[in-house]
């Protein structure tokens, strides 16, 4: 697939090291990186509201933040849950701060981001298991939050889908019934071969080597990438709830994304798939340099209204 034009000035701008370098980078260096991309990327979005909120629970602060595009009336809102991508080893409610505010807007939602644990300090399934944590509170705080518990979506980009999937099929046991799912170039299987792992595998915002070091910081020395779970075999993908996935024509995850929307048409889950040819992983964090990011994020968030109504 060819890559956009506007893609590839930033790809050239940002001069990515070839196969095998940035599996080396130190932990700290990776975050900076990530962090630096998502700075720059994102411009300025005035919003009504925000709030953070820090959840305690056994001993471990989860810090939740909250975004309304609009003050409200009194009548509960509907919610979207996010979960900000980075491999589970970088990323932040900061560093997808933009995304956030800019799917409220889109959704008329409240957003509610989650700064779940990473690793390696807090290897997984410490951030599956803050995910449901988070999501628990929330539900059980509803009244509190003024947001309406049926009306409730997760989401995910990246990673972070991973997490949002797990919660959605049953795998992870949460307290709440999702209305519907939304999945921004979403990776739901670590260990999948599909073509476009090696066709955009390198270069194009994430490369192999930083994926093998992800999953090595995720599990441990020696670890293989079968030993995550994975929406596509782990769980009851006929309980997951009506799905939105945006994917990136040039994203190495691309494949894996088709796959689980044939999967979850397959089980009888409604599916709106919004495909961005030419577009690389994560463009709807980069409106600076992407105008599609805009489009992409203001689509699903319109079509995740129209489903939490």
């Amino acid at each position: 697939m060819t890559l956009d034009p506007r893609a590839k000035r930033l790809l050239d701008m940002m001069k990515l090291p070839t196969s095998g370098n940035s599996g080396t980078l130190t932990t700290t260096a990776r975050r900076e990186g990530f962090a630096k991309l998502m700075d720059i990327g994102e411009k300025p979005v005035s919003i009504a509201f925000t709030h953070d909120i820090v959840v305690q629970e056994n001993d471990v602060s989860i810090k939740l933040r909250l975004y309304r595009a609009q003050d409200i009336d009194g009548a509960p809102q509907p919610a979207v849950i996010f979960f900000h991508g980075g491999g589970l080893v970088a990323g932040s409610i900061d560093t997808h701060d933009g995304i956030c505010r800019r799917l409220a807007i889109a959704s008329n939602a409240t957003v509610i981001s989650i700064d779940y644990r990473l690793a390696p300090e807090a290897r997984f399934p410490a951030s599956l298991e803050d995910a449901a944590t988070a999501i628990d509170w929330i539900a059980a705080n509803a009244g509190n939050l003024n947001i309406d518990s049926d009306r409730i979506a997760i989401a995910g980009e990246s990673a972070g889908a991973l997490l949002a999937t797990l919660c959605c099929n049953g795998y992870q046991h949460i307290n709440l019934r999702p209305k519907a799912q939304l999945l921004l170039c979403p990776v739901v299987d670590l260990a999948a071969t599909f073509p476009s792992r090696l066709e955009y595998g390198d270069g194009y915002l994430i490369d192999r080597s930083t994926l093998l070091r992800d999953i090595e910081d995720c599990l441990g020395t020696g670890a293989r990438a079968e030993h995550l779970p994975t929406p596509l075999r782990n769980g009851d993908l006929a309980s997951s709830p009506e799905t939105i996935i945006v994917s990136a024509g040039c994203d190495p995850f691309r494949d894996e994304a088709s796959h689980y929307e044939t999967l979850l048409r397959d089980k009888g889950v409604p599916v709106w798939h919004m495909h961005h040819p030419g577009m690389v992983h994560s463009f709807y964090g980069l409106p600076a340099f992407l105008p599609q990011a805009d489009v992409a994020l203001g689509d699903a968030g319109r079509k995740l209204a129209t489903i939490l109504g």
